[in-house]
């Protein structure tokens, strides 16, 4: 089975990376005194050269590159152009960033799990590819957990899994259900066939 504190440490990556990227530029805080000194903030000073956010961040210890994700704003979606709220991230309004943060998890599983079917052993375009569980007790499906879960929770989740095209997937169900086996020695079946990243 894989660790999931790896598979965590890969997903927390890809969302401070999707974050930075979508943050404002970073040009404004050398030519604007009054803004906040971290990188990418674009805030107003508050104290000793940090917006509130970053001041009470460093006050208590706390990471500052992690981007401060704002309440009661008015900006518009970098998408779709809908109004923002607080439930959004990433400049983008609630469905563009759950369509975004989906997309950027599952890439990041995928390419942790090698972009490559574990039964045929092909490379897929990222829609094609499925988690198959194969260790431990079935929590909730990837495509829901990405969508529900903590990442350390969605970790740990993958780590029961292998990465499986759509069509080798739909295959290995039905031999199961076949053979009169709903999810009962998958791993065996795995494991016996040498197929297991």
């Amino acid at each position: 089975m894989t660790n999931y504190k790896d598979i965590q440490y890969l997903l927390e990556q890809a969302v401070i990376a999707e974050q930075l990227m979508n943050t404002a530029d970073s040009a404004l805080c050398d030519k604007n005194p009054t803004l906040c000194s971290v990188a990418n903030c674009n805030r107003r000073t508050y104290a000793k050269g940090f917006c509130n956010a970053h001041y009470l961040r460093q006050r208590k210890g706390q990471d500052l590159l992690t981007p401060v994700r704002g309440r009661k704003r008015a900006d518009t979606c970098i998408d779709c152009g809908a109004i923002t709220n607080s439930k959004g991230g990433w400049n983008r309004c609630t469905p563009c960033y759950s369509r975004r943060r989906q997309h950027i998890l599952k890439k990041a599983l995928v390419r942790y799990f090698g972009n490559k079917c574990c039964t045929c052993n092909e490379s897929y375009p990222l829609v094609v590819y499925d988690f198959h569980h194969v260790y431990g007790n079935k929590i909730m499906g990837i495509g829901n957990a990405i969508l529900d879960m903590s990442l350390e929770r969605l970790a740990k989740e993958a780590a029961k899994c292998v990465l499986i095209c759509s069509n080798c997937h739909r295959v290995l169900h039905e031999e199961e259900r076949d053979n009169g086996r709903i999810y009962g020695g998958i791993q065996d079946n795995f494991e016996a066939r040498g197929r297991l990243l």
